[in-house]
């Protein structure tokens, strides 16, 4: 048997005496410390056992000691259900356990009152609800090929908007109503004809694709996505950049007429304006803003 004189330098677990090991996965420094550490392992996983009977014990005992009582405390009433005290402190908020307040440090439970609770509670099966018929809900595929936007968009609005949803087989419903009248808002005008595609506007205006970007957002101008080409109001942009005026005939807002429709106060008109970028022009000294979007914002909801 072959043998090394490597000797590796390490301090005994048990008594901290520094010791040359010829192996890495020696821990003591003699035959003694070992049997000391090994005696000492076997005391310790004997009192933990001790100590893990006497709590069962104790606990036992405690629900025992319940089950003889005829008033509870609320904590007591936790052990014999097995509940925490605030869900028996809930139960009694909600009316399904009686109790009595004596006083600002003492609430009894009738233990028949417990009973009571627990056999009057029937267990009630959660039915799932019906699915309702397919003329009544979009596939998130249909919204997108309807109305020009993005997946990740109907998922947005979906949560902004509130619109109701369903699964069914790992595809996702949206109600029907509801989106025709949170995304007809992101359809085009049939009656604009004209457009203008980001290339054009970069060589007519001299702007950058972030430029471009930062315009039609603010400006709240009408787009349409045809075959991943994004393309722009034509009339809009020039009404934006000052080369051409609103047209007299099309309904518009005035902050004034807005305020006294609805009752609301200018800077409640403009968060509106703002959040939901609702179109704005400039008539002379004056901006005015789309009637049919804000009409459309301010509609009741469907329910």
């Amino acid at each position: 048997m072959s043998t090394t004189n490597i000797r590796i330098k390490k301090v005994c677990e048990f008594c901290g005496a520094e010791f040359e090991a010829q192996k890495v996965t020696t821990r003591y420094c003699s035959k003694r410390c070992s049997e000391r550490a090994y005696k000492k392992r076997q005391r310790i996983q004997l009192v933990e056992s001790n100590e893990s009977a006497d709590s069962s014990d104790r606990e036992n005992q405690s629900v025992g000691a319940v089950n003889l009582r005829e008033y509870l405390e609320p904590k007591e009433v936790a052990v014999l259900l097995g509940m925490t005290s605030r869900t028996i402190y809930n139960l009694i908020y909600r009316g399904q356990l009686k109790a009595a307040h004596l006083s600002n440090r003492m609430t009894l439970i009738r233990k028949s009152d417990v009973e009571a609770m627990i056999a009057g509670s029937n267990y009630q099966i959660r039915h799932k609800s019906s699915f309702p018929s397919v003329e009544e809900w979009y596939t998130t595929k249909e919204i997108i090929e309807k109305f020009g936007v993005s997946n990740s968009w109907v998922f947005e609005a979906g949560k902004k908007e509130g619109i109701p949803k369903v699964m069914k087989f790992g595809r996702t419903y949206w109600s029907k109503s509801h989106c025709d009248r949170v995304f007809a808002k992101k359809q085009a005008d049939p009656e604009i004809t004209e457009w203008y595609t980001a290339a054009e506007m970069k060589e007519k205006f001299g702007m950058t694709d972030s430029a471009i970007w930062n315009f039609v957002s603010k400006k709240a101008i009408p787009k349409k996505k045809v075959g991943g080409v994004t393309y722009y109001s034509k009339r809009d942009v020039d009404i934006a950049k000052g080369l051409d005026v609103p047209d007299p005939t099309i309904g518009w807002y005035t902050y004034a007429e807005a305020m006294e429709k609805y009752g609301l106060t200018h800077d409640q008109v403009c968060h509106y304006l703002k959040t939901y970028k609702i179109k704005k022009v400039k008539v002379g000294k004056f901006t005015k803003f789309s009637r049919e979007e804000f009409d459309n914002l301010l509609a009741p909801p469907i329910l």
